[in-house]
Parts: C-alpha cells; sequence; structure tokens
C-alpha cells in the first residue's frame, strides 16, 4: 500500500529556517499570523497537518515561532526566526507626504541618470514596467487635477478657484493612489534603494550589523539537522549579505533559498560593490542557494541569475527554477490577483491551493533535505514520494 514502506530519503526532524521578509509595513507578529495562515491552506492541498506556537523572543534576541508539521510517516519540527525590519520602514513612512514622493522621484531620476535603469532592462525587461508605474500614477494624478481644474475654470472667471480644485483633485488621486496602489510605499521603497546601496544611513547599516551577528548566533544556537536562510524580496538583499558577514562555515553553514529576489534593485547599482561581494563570497563557499522565479512577477528579475548576472563566476552557482502560480493556485484565486503586481509578488510566500514542486511552507517545514530540493530545483517529482503523499507534479 502506499505509504506503509520506508521513505526514500531520511527526513529532517529538525530544522531552524531564517526568514527575510520583504518591504512590507508588517512587524514580526503579522509574518507570524500570515505563516500560519498559509501553512493551514497548503497543509490541505498537501495532506500535511501544521502547529504554529505564538510568537516569541528568542535566545538571539530575534522574534520567531515554532512550526509542528507531519504527514503519513513523518514529523519535522521547525524553529523559525524573523529577521524584522518593519522599524526602517516606520521611519521612512513617517515622514512628510510632500518628502515621502519627492526623494521617491529623486531617487528613480537618479537610477536613471546613473545607468542603473538601463542595467535593470539588459537583466530583466520586465522590471521595467515596475519602474515606470509610480510615473504613470503621478501623471495620471496630475491628469486629474488638471482636469478638474479645467472644468472650475469653464464654470468661473476667477483664477483662484481652479488652482484650489486642481491642487486638492491632484491630491485626492495621490491619496487614491496611495491607499490602493501603494504609491507612497513605492516611493519609499526606491529612496531606500539608494540609501541601501550606497551605505549612508546609519539606521540601515545598524540593522545589517545586527542581523549579521544574529544570523551567526541562531546557526550556534542548537542542534538541527539544517539550517535554511529564506529571503523574499528587498529582504533577500539582507539575506545575502547577513548571511555572507556572518562568516558561519562547515557543518552549521547554512543553504540560501531566495524567491520573488529584488537583490538586483541594489546590485545593479554602481555604487553597491558591497553585494556583489557579498554574493560572491557566497558562491565561493558553496553555498547551495535556489532562486525562485515567476513570469507573472514584474517585482523581481525574471530570467536572471544571482551570480551570473552579477558578473560573478566563481564558485557555485545558484539553481534557478522558474514556477507558474496558476498551477499552485485554484482558477478563481488565480483570475482574482493576476493583474496585480503586489498580490502577485506576495504569493511566494502565501500557501498553495494545489500540490506543486514549489511550497515555501512545505520546503520550510517538510521533512525533505533542502539538499535534495537544491539538487532537485524543488520538491523531487519522484514516484515514491507521491505514493508517499506529498510531492505534486512539476509541468512539462
Amino acid at each position: 500500500m502506499p505509504g506503509d514502506g520506508p521513505l526514500p530519503y531520511v527526513p529532517v526532524k529538525r530544522r531552524l529556517v531564517l526568514f527575510f521578509p520583504g518591504f512590507e509595513p508588517l512587524g514580526a507578529e503579522a509574518h507570524r499570523d500570515r505563516f500560519d495562515h498559509a501553512a493551514a491552506k497548503t497543509g490541505k492541498a498537501f495532506d500535511v497537518e501544521f502547529s504554529c506556537s505564538q510568537l516569541s523572543s528568542r535566545p538571539s534576541g530575534l522574534p520567531g515561532f515554532s512550526v509542528d508539521a507531519s504527514g503519513e510517516n513523518w514529523s519535522t519540527q521547525t524553529d523559525v526566526a524573523v529577521f524584522d525590519w518593519s522599524a526602517i520602514l516606520d521611519t521612512f513612512a513617517r515622514r512628510n507626504v510632500l518628502i515621502r514622493l519627492v526623494s521617491g522621484i529623486a531617487a528613480l531620476f537618479v537610477l536613471l541618470g546613473n545607468g542603473t535603469v538601463a542595467n535593470y532592462m539588459r537583466t530583466s525587461w520586465r522590471y521595467g514596467f515596475f519602474y515606470l508605474y509610480p510615473f504613470l500614477l503621478l501623471a495620471a494624478s496630475a491628469a486629474i487635477g488638471a482636469a478638474a481644474a479645467a472644468a472650475t475654470s469653464s464654470v468661473t472667471s476667477s483664477a483662484l478657484p481652479p488652482i484650489v480644485v486642481g491642487i486638492l483633485a491632484t491630491a485626492a488621486a495621490v491619496f487614491w493612489a496611495s491607499r490602493q496602489a501603494h504609491l507612497l510605499l513605492m516611493m519609499d521603497d526606491w529612496h531606500f534603494a539608494i540609501r541601501l546601496a550606497r551605505k549612508d544611513n546609519q539606521a540601515i547599516e545598524a540593522v545589517k550589523f545586527v542581523f549579521s551577528a544574529q544570523l551567526a548566533a541562531e546557526c550556534a544556537s542548537g542542534h538541527y539537522d539544517e539550517v535554511l536562510v529564506i529571503g523574499h524580496s528587498l529582504g533577500c538583499v539582507f539575506a545575502v549579505d547577513s548571511l555572507s558577514s556572518s562568516s558561519v562555515s562547515g557543518d552549521h553553514q547554512p543553504s540560501l533559498m531566495t524567491i520573488g529576489s529584488s537583490l538586483f534593485k541594489i546590485a545593479l547599482q554602481p555604487k553597491a560593490g558591497w553585494l556583489r561581494h557579498s554574493i560572491s563570497t557566497l558562491t565561493t563557499a558553496n553555498v547551495k542557494w535556489l532562486d525562485i522565479q515567476a513570469l507573472t512577477d514584474v517585482i523581481s528579475f525574471y530570467r536572471s541569475n544571482p551570480a551570473s548576472s552579477a558578473g560573478i563566476t566563481t564558485g557555485l552557482r545558484p539553481n534557478i527554477q522558474r514556477i507558474h502560480f496558476k498551477d499552485m493556485l485554484l482558477e478563481t484565486s488565480y483570475r482574482r490577483n493576476r493583474r496585480n503586481f503586489f498580490k502577485t509578488h506576495r504569493q511566494f510566500v502565501l500557501g498553495n491551493e494545489k500540490r506543486y514542486f514549489y511550497s515555501m511552507h512545505m520546503i520550510a517545514c517538510g521533512p525533505l533535505p533542502f539538499a535534495m530540493i537544491w539538487a532537485d530545483g524543488g520538491i523531487p517529482d519522484h514516484d515514491a514520494l507521491v505514493e508517499n503523499g506529498f510531492a505534486g507534479r512539476r509541468p512539462r
């Protein structure tokens, strides 16, 4: 009977996951709640039971939680440490609205002038849509203001009312774009990207220093079968920098999975040589690195390679796996979210509704050793694994 015999691999009993979230205004508690909800959804697709503990402080000072996962013939305990950098986002978000807009626009033009945008287009031309998106929102807001001013001038001979109405209409459009299309968050994101690449923000540099020390402390904190670093979106920059700076090696060396990576948002900037060096450090150290990409995600760099796209050819080249969200979601969910940049980008860390060779929660909390997943580019599509109720079928 399927599931009666021994599993065709040695299950991971204890795992440590070091999670670096992306540029989202969410704290550790919100990330834990999202993980819990998404794991429950994934469990239904894979016939797996997940149980997440409440958030608590770990010895390293990081917030974290534990996940107990179990299926037929196996059970795995995973400790998840969250590298929460939402406090930095808060400092950017607390600035005056006008300052947020101006600094974001300035950053976009700096990237255009110093050749970074050209680098973006050469590396993954789809990223150009995301670069242009704030300009389109601002242009639409200005057009709405101009139309309102023109309509007002047609009913009055005074010059002041059209100006006031135009300004108010533009402000209302910017407010709507910020609430519904994350305009101000994107402005903060682009300004943050410039400061991060230049290493000229003390708060950011302090977080990077602490993260590196905490990652090293976590790796030495317990007896785990394996340690896996997961970075999502812009969190991949902190993940790569912290792992390369921690000097963790030998039996304690973690593996790395980057998902929906925005690594090149920073690495392709002229002043980000430090990040390119960090990437080189990891490849030279032969870190098992799996990079997950999706065609429909324009916020990450599709068809790039974390090493060779940065001009790095030494060491162990990261494995690349391209996924299709439509194959891991129900049709209604996929159709509902596919035209939203941000919901699509978040899908990497959300749950599966169908069995598939990619599932963050099954990779992070399931029994398969990451070395096996890294070698196969995802959850292996072996008959023995399918019979044991674990792996999804990879699209041909």
